[in-house]
């Protein structure tokens, strides 16, 4: 038996989804009014079971897609198939795929204490130009776990580039030959320039001259 306490607008809530549990249950409302008036109220209630959804979104090459966006729907029939009505409660809905493999496989979901019934589970993906690609899984949940994988059969998962090696510089073992070092050239002596010899000027010859007319006067006088 499991009891709780009405808040101040008169409303209580009781989990009731058991795991491995099915079937109908009474709850009843009491309370007590004054010293001597007790009301109460009974209402039949089905419980249902609970399981788990889980599976992994791939591409179509089998390849498992990171953050990829999981919604479970619940569905009704009409005309003749089943139409999405809207998402499930749940802090787990809608989801991301795991995109870290120290996580889980990657490209893998989980939904937990999902009520039993039929559901309907997208998968979305944006590719890298801006298109969004999508499928859906049908699922019917009992009790336990149901797994249900989803392949987008038009989405490829990018593949990571190899990084190209830089090449190590090689290093000879030969040392290279040494580049000699040209001797200083030897400067060639300027021959000295020989300092001209004076030619006499026409003032020395003029001197000379004078010289001579002047002995020739002494010599006339003399004879």
């Amino acid at each position: 038996m499991k009891t709780n306490v009405s808040n101040t607008n008169g409303q209580a809530a009781i989990l009731l989804t058991s795991n491995m549990t099915k079937g109908w249950v009474n709850v009843t409302g009491f309370t007590k009014i004054g010293l001597t008036l007790n009301l109460t109220d009974t209402v039949l209630v089905k419980v249902v079971g609970w399981g788990t959804i889980s599976g992994m979104v791939t591409d179509k090459n089998k390849n498992g897609i990171p953050n990829a966006t999981v919604k479970l729907w619940t569905v009704k029939e009409g005309n003749g198939t089943l139409e999405n009505q809207k998402l499930v409660k749940s802090p787990e809905n809608p989801q991301q795929t795991v995109s870290r493999a120290d996580i889980a496989a990657i490209g893998t979901y989980t939904y937990y204490r999902v009520p039993s019934g039929i559901y309907n589970l997208t998968a979305e993906k944006t590719d890298n130009a801006g298109n969004v690609h999508i499928w859906f899984a049908i699922v019917n949940l009992t009790v336990g776990t149901a797994t249900n994988n989803v392949a987008l059969p038009d989405y490829v998962v990018p593949q990571a580039q190899p990084a190209t090696p830089t090449p190590a510089p090689v290093v000879s073992s030969t040392p290279a030959p040494a580049t000699p070092t040209p001797a200083p050239a030897t400067a060639t002596p300027i021959p000295a320039t020989p300092t001209p010899t004076p030619t006499p000027g026409f003032e020395t010859v003029f001197a000379l001259a004078g010289l001579l007319g002047v002995a020739y006067l002494i010599m006339r006088k003399e004879n």
